[in-house]
Parts: C-alpha cells; structure tokens; sequence
C-alpha cells in the first residue's frame, strides 16, 4: 500500500504537469528542510542551521505609482545568513528550467547591490505601512536570530546563488539537483529517498 510520503510525491510529480501548477512553491519546503546540509558541505560550508534561514525575504521593489515610491515588496526564496563565511546569500529556487525569469534575475541583481542595513531599513519601512503587523514581528524576530543584524554583515553586499534542475556554465557556484541528490544519497530517513527521485524526475522532464 502507498504510504502518504509517497503519495505526497506522487501528486507533486504528476500535479506539476497541470498548466496553472506551481511547483516550486509547494516544493520549497522540501529543498529548505535540507538547505543546511547542502549548504554546509564543500564548496559552501556555510556552517548553517535552520535558524539561519529565512524565506521568501521580501525586497522593496523600485517602481512608483502616480509619482510616490511603493511600499511593494519582490520576494526571494531564501535568505541565509553565513557567520562562518561572514556573508548573507539570497537563494532563488527554480524546479522547471523554462520558469526563469529576466525581470527577477534584474530585482535580485539590483538586491545584490545594496547593503544589508539598506535591505533591512526597506523592510522596516515596508513593515509600517503593512496591515500584517504581527507576521512582520515575526519576521523581525526571524531576522534577529538569523545574525543578519549583526554589525560584520550589516555593511556588506549579499551574494546570489540559484538553485536549478542542471547547473549553468557561467554560474558556477550554484546548485544543480544533481549536487543534492550526490548529497543525500543514503540517507534513509523516510523522506530523502522520495525527494531524491522527484528531484530527478523534475530534472529530466
């Protein structure tokens, strides 16, 4: 009989197929509940844990309406905090290779040009003119214990790092699910087995 982490799988990998179907957002807890072993073995050793990760980090869009400046927001997938490589990486998830786009490549771009303190003072200012009050508190307790605020990372720029079905050639650095499934081949923990055949099913098709 099925089990429901199978089924789980199952409906991903055949739901994925669907026109409107967004995988990557419903798969995006998968590659984070993992993202701290990926990110902690050669190259990266970030020496990261979950509490160093946040996700869908919302970054001030620059556009205005009727002349003002927005208090609109793009989001990136992850944000993570590297004490050990004093450095903050904004991480893009793609599942599907035709899902890229160049408009996000721009915002994450014009993200990788600011520093931190600028990133962190948009949010504030984002934050005050939000209805969410209470889900940006716990954004801002996320960011406390991250370590982004820290005054060694606070003046730095952040790095970005993608992660794709197949790694590109002019991007090194970023992660193919062929350096995840290398990564989390025999880990018989109820969950990778399943994640490392959907990875190579989203890899293939």
């Amino acid at each position: 009989m099925e089990t429901k982490i199978e089924k789980l799988f199952s409906l991903l990998d055949d739901w994925r197929k669907l026109p409107a179907y967004q995988l990557e957002r419903r798969a995006d807890i998968f590659f984070a509940l993992y993202l701290p072993e990926i990110l902690n073995q050669p190259p990266f050793e970030f020496g990261i844990t979950h509490d160093n990760i946040i996700p869908e980090f919302p970054v001030r869009t620059n556009k205005m309406f009727n002349g003002k400046p927005t208090f609109r927001s793009n989001k990136i997938d992850y944000v993570v905090v590297s004490k050990k490589k004093k450095a903050v990486y904004l991480i893009e998830l793609k599942t599907d290779e035709n899902s890229r786009r160049d408009e996000q490549d721009r915002y994450l771009e014009d993200a990788e040009k600011e520093t931190i303190k600028k990133l962190l003072k948009d949010i504030s200012e984002i934050s005050k003119k939000s209805k969410s009050k209470e889900k940006y508190e716990k954004l801002d307790e996320c960011l406390e214990k991250s370590g982004i605020k820290e005054s060694d990372l606070s003046n730095s720029n952040p790095k970005i790092v993608y992660i794709l079905p197949n790694k590109e050639i002019e991007n090194p650095n970023d992660i193919s699910f062929d350096d995840i499934i290398k990564i989390l081949e025999g880990k018989n923990d109820g969950v990778s087995e399943y994640f490392i055949d959907s990875l190579k099913n989203w890899q293939n098709d």
